[in-house]
């Protein structure tokens, strides 16, 4: 919910009419005063304010507005064309005044800037008495980075079920050229694997197995909201490599067939051979120098009542180890079923 409320705020701000007064000058005690200008910004639900005479209220926020070396803005009543009263209201950061929206509720104000070409933003609250406005809190947010995070999050330790109610929620991403990238794929990724390898390390193989699902499905759902995909259902390899390869992420095949590589291996471990064939055969063909998937295959062809097949994978895993200088490496099984 809030999430929704800062977008149709920054969706408002996006609409608001900026005056510009050339020629202002704002006496002050901090820089130089100099030729400056004025963004206007009218109060909504002003009505609810101290009206102390005025028709209407509205904020001015000055490039130069110093008072004892502090930047202010302006709180003005208004009727008609002349401002009756000016109030100062101290802004204790930088705005983006060009999408900078100003409401009230009751004796409280608030302002809400929104970062260029980021759905970031900054809300200062205030109270107005009539007589001083009054800063009561600032908060600062960003809906997308929290999409973002909480994908992360899932993706190291959420649950199926978690994850799955989170894929069915409005979470849109403003500016997703600014969230959706390789190095965001990259730390998601790379957190879950690292997750699913202590599972792994500690007898967890089923958990390891499904954290690392979770996480792929993290992943593609994420470049889904970014890149026009066919959807996040099923755990075919080929469809997450459809996100990883993308045009905007390009994720070379040697970051992400280790992981692929070790998802094939949980399935194997697991006695799901035909599904870790599928995934080995994969790995191979998009990184054909990945040594340890060959003897993967082998092992799943093998256990499938492939022998020949499983044979000539072993040949090529016996003939990469050895040009690596690994001759000694080769388990003895894998002479025992080539001979």
């Amino acid at each position: 919910m809030r999430r929704l409320i800062e977008t149709r705020l920054f969706a408002m701000a996006c609409l608001s009419v900026m005056a510009v007064l050339p020629g202002f000058t704002q006496n002050s005690t901090g820089p130089a005063s100099g030729e400056s200008s004025v963004a206007i910004r009218e109060v909504s639900d002003f009505k609810s304010l101290p009206l102390l005479k005025a028709k209407s209220i509205r904020m001015s926020f000055a490039d130069q507005s110093y008072e004892d070396g502090k930047h202010f803005a302006y709180l003005e009543g208004v009727v008609g064309a002349k401002v009756v009263w000016k109030k100062p209201v101290l802004i204790p950061e930088d705005l983006n005044l060009a999408k900078t929206d100003v409401t009230a509720s009751g004796h409280q104000i608030t302002i809400i800037s929104q970062l260029p070409f980021s759905a970031a933003y900054t809300r200062l609250t205030y109270t107005f008495d009539g007589d001083k406005v009054k800063l009561i809190a600032t908060e600062h947010g960003d809906p997308s980075r929290e999409v973002v995070d909480q994908l992360k999050s899932l993706a190291t330790s959420g649950t199926r079920s978690a994850f799955d109610r989170f894929a069915k929620g409005d979470n849109s991403i403003m500016y997703p050229g600014q969230y959706v990238h390789r190095d965001a794929i990259e730390t998601l990724l790379a957190a879950g694997h690292k997750a699913a390898l202590k599972d792994f390390e500690a007898g967890r193989v089923k958990q390891a197995l499904e954290r690392l699902e979770i996480a792929f499905d993290a992943s593609y759902y994420l470049v889904s909201l970014n890149e026009d995909l066919p959807g996040c259902d099923g755990k075919s390899p080929v469809r997450w490599l459809e996100a990883w390869t993308t045009s905007t992420i390009a994720m070379p095949a040697a970051d992400w067939a280790p992981r692929l590589n070790d998802y094939g291996y949980f399935l194997q471990k697991l006695g799901r051979n035909k599904e870790a064939i599928t995934v080995f055969e994969t790995v191979i063909k998009d990184c054909p120098e990945r040594t340890a998937a060959y003897l993967n295959l082998a092992d799943s062809l093998y256990k499938v009542g492939s022998p020949k097949s499983a044979r000539a994978n072993y040949e090529l895993y016996s003939t990469k180890m050895a040009k690596e200088g690994k001759k000694a490496q080769i388990p003895a099984r894998v002479l025992e079923r080539i001979n």
